[in-house]
């Protein structure tokens, strides 16, 4: 079953001599537990393209459906709402908040949308992830590894339709890039999750399922 899919996917920025296409009729589809890595070189519309899947940004033209859904014709509000609930990121840099506690990063989805959260859901992601420890410290304690965990887990905690990871290890040394990568493999199968990764490096990419690969905004 098909858990994403694009249609004629474009994304134009600026006008006449300043035009850029940076996405230019992209189609694909992502079955549900499947682990896709889209490679391309800097600069190629990798990270464009992970964010109108996502609905952080929107396309120029074409269609983006999650489980069926088009997530364009939402309004803004009910498109913040269904990303919340159906989409986890995982970005380079983290981005926790450095005032809220790890719990408190891990819950933040579910408790800007006034959510139950399952307590043993959590204990068994943050004992599996390596975090359990940590749980009360600020993010400015925690080492790169720690930090990108716990954005892990804060993408796991909603049980997203879909995972969105934009080079998660971009920002690590090998060896954290290593474990971050084992860790989140094993979470994603876990829960039977459907994870699509951004990433340059061949050697991440060849544990994916699938490669995509896209130059000049082009899946070739």
């Amino acid at each position: 079953m098909n858990i994403l899919r694009t249609c004629n996917l474009t994304k134009i920025y600026g006008k006449g001599a300043a035009k850029v296409e940076a996405i230019k009729n992209v189609n694909i589809s992502v079955e549900a537990g499947e682990f896709v890595a889209i490679m391309g070189p800097s600069g190629s519309g990798k990270s464009t393209l992970l964010h109108m899947i996502g609905g952080l940004d929107k396309s120029t033209s074409g269609n983006v459906f999650i489980d069926d859904e088009d997530i364009y014709l939402l309004k803004e509000e009910e498109l913040s709402i269904f990303r919340r609930r159906n989409v986890g990121f995982i970005f380079q840099f983290c981005d926790l908040i450095p005032s809220l506690t790890v719990e408190e990063n891990i819950l933040l989805p579910l408790l800007l949308d006034n959510k139950h959260w399952d307590r043993k859901y959590f204990d068994e992601i943050v004992n599996l992830l390596g975090i359990s420890e940590k749980c009360n410290s600020l993010p400015n304690t925690l080492s790169g590894g720690q930090k990108q965990r716990t954005s892990i887990a804060r993408a796991l905690m909603s049980k997203p339709l879909i995972i969105l990871a934009d080079e998660p290890t971009g920002n690590l040394d090998t060896k954290n890039s290593e474990n971050v990568l084992d860790l989140l493999q094993l979470t994603v199968k876990r829960y039977h999750q459907t994870l699509i990764m951004i990433t340059h490096d061949q050697y991440i990419a060849k544990r994916a399922d699938r490669i995509i690969n896209i130059i000049d905004g082009q899946v070739i």
